[in-house]
């Protein structure tokens, strides 16, 4: 949905302009109208998180996980930090044999087996 913006209020931000109508009479105007930011650079935790995955993820590990054949591009130490975390407690499934097949041993015998016998 487009909100159409009346002459004069061409420099006003229409992001959320609902939420920002709804709460304009009750928050600083340099808060209600500021650009949108990241929910983290917002609330003042992304500084934070920094220091504390800096701590955990050295630039060694970032770098070698950088390099791991494009199967997941990390783009940064966070971002590696938040995957190995959710990787430790919802690990990637198992791939198992599917139902109703054989292995590669076990498929000449079964075949020979369903061949037609040979007339002498």
């Amino acid at each position: 949905m487009k909100v159409h913006k009346e002459p004069g209020m061409e420099s006003l931000p229409v992001e959320k302009w609902i939420l920002r109508e709804a709460f304009r009479d009750m928050l600083p105007a340099e808060i209600a109208y500021r650009p949108k930011m990241r929910f983290a650079g917002g609330v003042g935790v992304d500084d934070m998180m920094d220091a504390a995955v800096g701590e955990k993820v050295t630039p060694g590990e970032f770098a070698a996980a950088r390099r791991n054949d494009g199967k997941i591009q990390f783009n940064s130490p966070k971002e590696l930090y938040f995957y190995t975390f959710f990787r430790e407690y919802f690990p990637p499934p198992r791939i198992r044999q599917p139902v109703g097949t054989v292995g590669s041993g076990e498929r000449g015998r079964a075949s020979s087996r369903l061949a037609p016998a040979s007339s002498p």
